[in-house]
């Protein structure tokens, strides 16, 4: 178990379950609130994994409450066959009355994904090495999805508040929309052809990444947005920070 309490937090490993999947598989999360973080990791070797850590966030002089509050979240894994491909879905729930003083964080490792559904609240999502169709969905958290596979969309990645970034290889493709509420929007396609086209400005991005047509939609209300690609996606620039 993890307690949080103004600011401080106790030593946690959650809790680790190995997951039977056969080839490239799915992952499906819809957790209430909490971190989510999803890898593939190229290697059929490591045993595929989920991981959940509850949290609460009350404060110090509720450490009993707190303690007591985690046994009223839960949690479902399973992995089901749709359409001939293994799915991991994940699913929590609590049925505390102070819902906003929980997290559950939600960790995921598959050797290859071919599709991820993200939907959280109150956390960050960030995706490694995955591939096929990604949705993703946040409040007041940032969203990261990095990979040296070339994606293709569609793609959907939403925040409330919270910075975005998209870094991918040369050979991706896609009809980009983006748009910053209050922020700026940040690409840097030195690998790639970008056709930008008219309604460009600073909070928007509307362009065509390598003659592709499947959506890329980034959004965020109060956040930057970071489109890149280049070779090695994950060798940040300190440029682009900003």
């Amino acid at each position: 178990m993890l307690i949080l309490a103004m600011g401080c937090s106790t030593p946690s490993f959650g809790t680790r379950k190995t997951l039977e999947v056969s080839g490239p598989a799915a992952v499906d999360i819809v957790t209430f609130a909490g971190d989510v973080k999803v890898v593939s990791t190229g290697n059929s070797g490591v045993t595929p994994y989920v991981l959940i850590t509850p949290a609460s966030l009350h404060a110090l002089h509720r450490y009993e409450a707190a303690a007591a509050s985690l046994e009223e979240v839960s949690w479902d894994v399973e992995v089901v066959n749709e359409g001939g491909r293994d799915v991991v879905r994940i699913r929590t729930s609590t049925v505390y009355p102070e819902p906003e003083l929980q997290r559950v964080h939600v960790t995921v490792g598959l050797p290859e994904i071919d599709g991820t559904r993200v939907k959280t609240r109150l956390g960050s999502v960030e995706l490694q090495e995955i591939c096929g169709p990604i949705d993703i969905e946040s409040t007041r958290g940032d969203l990261e999805i990095v990979t040296l596979k070339p994606l293709h969309g569609p793609i959907s990645a939403v925040t409330t508040d919270g910075d975005i970034q998209l870094r991918m290889p040369p050979g991706s493709s896609g009809r980009l929309d983006c748009y910053s509420g209050d922020g700026r929007i940040i690409s840097s396609v030195p690998d790639a052809r970008l056709q930008v086209l008219g309604r460009t400005n600073d909070q928007i991005l509307d362009a065509v990444l390598n003659d592709g047509m499947e959506p890329i939609v980034l959004r965020t209300n109060d956040g930057t947005i970071r489109v890149i690609v280049k070779k090695n996606p994950y060798q940040q620039s300190s440029l682009l920070l900003y």
